[in-house]
């Protein structure tokens, strides 16, 4: 049985052989020599083909398969190529391949605002050295301390700045399960970070980079300020500037922590929904344009999308929305028929020209499989019930949407984010009507010349944000709301995508084989789930967090998951990203204890007092030097902090241990003589200090 003829679909072969280049270039390292390689194979490919088309011509079917392959290895070198194109190991204007004594470079991006820091990446485009100005290139991560909330300068996009050459390679992570920083910059091809304060970096009052973009996020910082006089609640500002113009720089932590844990976080990002909401406005004010005006209302259905593209500042997501709607659009101006897949890949295929690194952009991969998956299981999903009242219609069709783009999203959104939210269905039926209220509101507001209108606009969309934030708040504090601490390898998630895919094809064209491999695959993911549990049942863990100067320890076990902290909370930004990934892990069937660092535990399994940690026949001490013992207390491991004025010698008499750890509470001075005091003793020594955290399983 033929479900799909390939050639209706020549955009997705594509984008899978551009694909495959890119993420061949992201997990290879090459050298230029390979490099000037791939170039030439490439060029070569590409000319074949060109030459096979122009003297043997396309009448003759049976080279198809050579057209094509040569087609396809074009395509697929090309992306390796322009991946790798600004790798500092290739590149040789690459700013960092050539010392500097300064650099000059422009905001990248809209600056991200944290507290009193300013986070943005600086395109460089000159370097100073031997006194003079050479161009050069490459893209540089830029924390940037600033003064009071009052004082704050003002830096946008395209604002360019002369600044030392002080940067560094940008550190991978330190503990396990956080956030892998370094592989993030680099998939948007940055290596390098530096952090400076506000008196090291100097405006050049020159403006740089796209003046497309530039336009479009000054109009809309212009329509925020609209936003902002006519809305007087925080809340409200930040919920609807997020939802009509992509904008959360304003909005407050914990309102975007309950719209993810219930599955709406979506609403807050401009999206292909908005789009197609602007796109069906427009529609139903043009149907009296009839078919001599076809092209005056393919113009202006065309150019009403990326104007609204623009005023959202060039987002990503709305950018996806506007290249496929338009792809839609033309192919129903030419009374072509529309294949939808063939649509969306050539969007895809478009932008990863454009940027490959989109690639590996966690919004571009979500949102494409959403859309995925309402294609592919709505109509599905809504034959499956043929209600008759108009409700009733209305209510399961947005049912379907929601299960199909949580069919499509949820596999990866599991393996990146290790939740998945259990009362998304209920939540975002129940936001459906508010957001699209929302959304006419808003659009009647940003629109709209009058300030008395603007006003009472302002005023319901208030009430009615009010009720929707109410509404998420209730639904995050039902018991289990988000189901967390799941991990899963790539192989599950690719295994959870086949499972369904098969399950639905043998569900909708009557496929045995489809029944077949998706029960397979449900038993190797529940043996393999079930043998995962089983083995870590009798196991314990020690994890020794890298937490700089502060101090994070992790004892875990089937029966308990406790935190030994110097930290005041749990809720600490430092916890939460560092530590919480593996608690959550570890806790996710029982309560994760967070105990301070003179407090005493004590149970079957576990005993803390003054330091020292009992955990099963293990034992564990943290150890600053300042007190004595009478006898000698034997240890496992032994973490020595803040600075121990004691010999090393003198402190492993009194408590004599297996492993030696060192932390960055100490001085570099310390760490030093700790060091080689360690190894004239013959002493195991680890040092956290700009290394991963001591794991330790037993």
């Amino acid at each position: 049985m033929q479900l799909f003829y390939k050639g209706h679909y020549p955009f997705l072969r594509i984008l899978v052989a551009f694909l495959i280049g890119i993420f061949l270039a992201n997990n290879f390292s090459i050298s230029e020599k390979t490099y000037d390689g791939l170039c030439t194979c490439c060029i070569a490919s590409a000319g074949l083909f060109f030459l096979f088309c122009l003297v043997l011509g396309w009448s003759r079917r049976n080279l198809y398969s050579i057209y094509g392959l040569l087609f396809l290895t074009s395509l697929l070198l090309a992306g390796w190529i322009k991946y790798v194109d600004d790798d500092p190991q290739i590149n040789a204007e690459h700013f960092s391949r050539i010392k500097s004594s300064a650099l000059i470079g422009y905001v990248a991006e809209d600056p991200i605002r944290t507290g009193n820091q300013l986070r943005f990446p600086m395109q460089i485009s000159k370097r100073f050295s031997n006194k003079e100005f050479i161009k050069t290139n490459g893209k540089l991560w830029v924390i940037l301390q600033v003064g009071n909330v009052q004082h704050r300068p003002q830096i946008s996009y395209g604002d360019e700045f002369i600044f030392p050459a002080l940067y560094k390679e940008v550190p991978p992570s330190y503990n396990p399960g956080e956030m892998d920083y370094k592989t993030f910059l680099r998939h948007q091809h940055i290596w390098h970070q530096s952090y400076f304060k506000e008196n090291q970096v100097q405006k050049t009052g020159r403006k740089q980079g796209s003046w497309l973009t530039s336009t479009a996020i000054h109009y809309r910082e212009t329509l925020v300020e609209k936003l902002n006089a006519a809305i007087k609640r925080p809340d409200a500002q930040s919920i609807t500037a997020a939802l009509l113009l992509g904008y959360r720089s304003q909005m407050e932590r914990d309102l975007q922590n309950a719209y993810a844990v219930t599955g709406t976080i979506h609403i807050l990002s401009v999206s292909g929904m908005h789009v197609a909401v602007i796109f069906w406005l427009l529609t139903k004010l043009m149907n009296w344009m009839g078919p001599r005006l076809k092209w005056l209302r393919y113009g202006l259905l065309i150019a009403s999308i990326w104007s609204f593209t623009l005023l959202t500042g060039l987002a990503p997501s709305a950018i996806r929305a506007a290249i496929m709607l338009s792809f839609v659009i033309t192919a129903i101006a030419f009374n072509k028929q529309v294949q939808i897949y063939n649509s969306i890949a050539a969007s895809a295929f478009i932008l990863l020209w454009l940027n490959p690194c989109y690639a590996f952009d966690i919004g571009f991969q979500l949102s494409y499989l959403a859309i995925w998956g309402i294609i592919f299981f709505y109509p599905k999903i809504k034959k499956m019930w043929q209600p008759t009242w108009r409700g009733w219609i209305w209510l399961w069709d947005y049912t379907a949407v929601s299960v199909a783009a949580q069919l499509g999203a949820f596999p990866l959104a599991m393996y990146y984010f290790h939740q998945f939210p259990l009362y998304f269905l209920p939540a975002n039926l129940l936001v459906a009507l508010p957001v699209t209220a929302i959304m006419w509101l808003g659009i009647v507001l940003l629109v709209n010349p009058f300030i008395w209108l603007n006003h009472l606009a302002g005023w319901l969309l208030e009430k009615i944000i009010e009720f929707t934030n109410r509404s998420i708040y209730g639904i995050q504090a039902l018991p289990n709301a988000s189901l967390e601490g799941i991990w899963l390898d790539t192989w599950q998630y690719v295994s959870i995508y086949t499972l369904l895919l098969s399950l639905f094809l043998g569900i909708h064209y009557k496929y045995r084989k489809g029944y077949l491999l998706s029960m397979s695959l449900l038993c190797l993911l529940s043996a393999t789930g079930a043998l995962r549990n089983l083995t870590n049942y009798n196991l314990r863990e020690v994890c020794i967090y890298n937490m700089r100067s502060n101090l994070a320890i992790g004892l875990y076990s089937s029966q308990q998951s406790l935190i030994y902290t110097d930290i005041p909370s749990l809720n600490d930004r430092h916890i939460h990203y560092s530590v919480w990934p593996e608690s959550s892990r570890h806790g996710r069937f029982q309560k994760i204890i967070h105990l301070s660092e003179n407090a005493s535990w004590q149970n079957q399994d576990l005993i803390i007092r003054r330091g020292l940690i009992q955990f099963g026949h293990k034992r564990l001490m943290v150890y600053d030097g300042k007190h004595k013992f009478r006898q000698p207390l034997k240890i496992d491991i032994l973490l020595l902090r803040k600075n121990p004025p004691r010999s090393l010698e003198d402190i492993l008499k009194e408590i004599p241990c297996h492993h030696l750890l060192v932390d960055a509470s100490n001085s570099p001075h310390t760490i030093k003589r700790l060091h080689q005091q360690a190894e004239n003793l013959h002493i195991s020594f680890y040092l956290l200090k700009n290394n991963f955290a001591y794991v330790y399983k037993f």
